[in-house]
């Protein structure tokens, strides 16, 4: 499996500016200069300079803590938040944290009674919940055409989350007629605010932007820049002239019509290239086989850790050699793991692997 970001920012060394900021290591040292200062002194917990000496001891303590966040606050790959935010826009020409995308629902409009003419339901018709927490808006204008009592259309939440249970079935703007929404589904096809490990990877990748040549990591940033929720991106070029990018995002979504709008660009898409835009296709496996555990009272745990194993999303175009399927279905706790293929699970360069498991656990006999 492809090491991530954080993999790799996990095995540097801690930087030597980092202090230490141990209570009892700080205080012994200032016994010692004191003692150096003053040989007759005796240093007692019951002698007053103890207690001074304990004061200044926690107070340079938290000095020495807070120097060490302020420098963190500094490195990119320790930094945070808003402090993430003003380093990657200081130092990577000002480039900001994408926001997150507002996710949509189907929605029914009715009537209570048919007219004998057709009733526009307009666009931005503004909608919300029982107690006003949350609005949402109808993303284009439907028609009620005469004779009928209701019709569909899509609705947009004003909020960027992945997706929520929540029904905005109120209708707030001015309406000559009454008009009763209904929610058909949960809202979905969003997404979050992009998160600190994404904001800096994706930065990382903005070095590429400047080249005139239309570079594979050039691609690979103004897609992932078009829309917070493309998961993974793959560039391809079958011929010169031609520019594949195959992207990982929920069908569901507009999320690749942003993306094909991002290379109609002229400042984006290089010259003389033309750029189509597919989903990656999904490959599903079924795993099944047969895990043989030391107790069968630890089974729900030994799921657990296999789960945790294969969390990760495969990359498009990321193949599965049988000999690491095997590793990371061998966590502790099982003594032989037996499967009905032993073979590679591989892919095409167009392809994202998913992975669905059915599992038989049984006692080992290793007798």
């Amino acid at each position: 499996m492809n090491v991530s970001l954080k993999e790799k920012i996990s095995k540097l060394p801690v930087p030597n500016i980092f202090t230490s900021a141990k209570f009892e290591d700080i205080k012994k040292e200032n016994i010692k200069i004191l003692t150096e200062a003053n040989p007759d002194w005796i240093p007692v917990e019951s002698d007053s300079n103890m207690m001074h000496i304990e004061l200044l001891s926690y107070k340079e303590a938290m000095l020495k803590t807070m120097f060490n966040s302020a420098i963190k606050a500094m490195l990119p790959h320790y930094a945070k938040d808003e402090d993430l935010d003003n380093f990657i826009f200081g130092m990577y020409a000002g480039e900001t944290r994408l926001e997150g995308e507002e996710p949509t629902a189907a929605y029914e409009f009715s009537i209570e009674e048919s007219l004998s003419k057709d009733i526009i339901v307009p666009k931005g018709l503004v909608l919300s919940n029982n107690d006003d927490t949350y609005t949402s808006v109808l993303l284009e204008s439907i028609t009620i055409a005469a004779g009928t009592l209701k019709a569909n259309g899509k609705v947009q939440l004003n909020k960027k989350v992945k997706e929520s249970t929540v029904k905005t079935e109120n209708v707030i703007s001015p309406y000559p007629y009454v008009l009763t929404p209904k929610s058909l589904e949960d809202f979905t096809g969003g997404s979050e605010v992009e998160s600190d490990e994404e904001f800096f990877e994706r930065a990382i990748l903005s070095l590429n932007q400047y080249s005139t040549a239309g570079s594979e990591k050039a691609y690979e940033y103004f897609t992932y820049k078009a829309d917070e929720r493309v998961k993974d991106v793959d560039v391809q070029s079958p011929s010169e002239g031609v520019v594949d990018i195959y992207i990982d995002v929920d069908s569901n979504n507009d999320a690749k019509s942003k993306v094909e709008a991002i290379f109609n660009d002229e400042k984006v898409q290089a010259l003389n290239d033309h750029v189509n835009v597919h989903h990656a296709s999904i490959k599903e496996v079924t795993v099944t086989g047969t895990i043989h555990i030391f107790d069968l009272l630890d089974e729900s745990n030994v799921r657990k850790m296999i789960e945790d194993n294969f969390s990760r999303s495969f990359k498009i175009g990321e193949d599965l050699p049988y000999s690491a399927l095997i590793k990371n279905l061998h966590v502790a706790g099982v003594f032989k793991v037996e499967l009905t293929s032993n073979s590679d699970l591989n892919v095409a360069n167009n392809e994202k692997l998913n992975l669905t498991f059915n599992l038989n656990f049984v006692k080992a006999n290793y007798e």
